[in-house]
């Protein structure tokens, strides 16, 4: 069957029947994943102080770091574009952070890019490595190191030896806060 006897049956077996289209409102499209993902580098570029805390951008450009009373520093990444990286990739990286629970890890190879994903990731090296806890979602092609889209919110502490410190807790808990405030997927 030709696409004019599909079309003139349609249309038959709609005689007599009345239909409104509304060409006035503008045709709403699905928000893409490239765009969801660079919304939250602009969100975090964006970000100038937090909590009381005014962040200084590092010599670069990608980063933003906090340094608290304390002692410990909250560090903002942003960097990249997706023009290059396949929707499907994209998507893919949305759907593994969406599924993570706080303090998971996924790591992806998919279409030829390497994905690293992290969800408020605690890590405790103990001595005088400090502390970190990171959220990061990294995408890059498996065979160029500098093609990376990169946002990260990470937490850190150099000097803390003791994981149940109350300044580190503080630091955490505000880390914790960046991601759920700013990584919305």
């Amino acid at each position: 069957m030709d696409w004019f006897s599909i079309l003139k049956n349609q249309v038959a077996s709609t005689k007599g029947k009345q239909f409104q289209l509304d060409f006035t409102q503008p045709m709403v499209e699905e928000d893409n994943c490239k765009d969801k993902l660079m919304a939250v580098v602009r969100k975090l570029e964006g970000i100038t102080s937090f909590e009381g805390l005014t962040g200084k951008i590092n010599h670069s450009g990608i980063a933003r770091r906090f340094y608290s009373p304390e002692g410990y520093v909250l560090r903002l990444v942003f960097q990249g574009e997706l023009d290059e990286v396949p929707e499907e990739v994209c998507c893919k990286a949305i759907e593994t952070y969406n599924k993570l629970t706080e303090g998971g890890f996924e790591t992806l190879e998919f279409l030829g890019y390497s994905t690293i994903i992290l969800k408020n990731h605690q890590n405790f090296e103990g001595d005088d490595l400090g502390t970190d806890v990171e959220t990061t979602i990294r995408i890059r092609r498996e065979d160029d190191l500098y093609s990376t889209y990169i946002i990260a919110i990470n937490c850190y502490d150099d000097k803390l030896i003791y994981q149940r410190d109350k300044r580190w807790n503080k630091g955490l808990e505000l880390c914790k806060k960046l991601t759920r405030e700013n990584v919305v997927l």
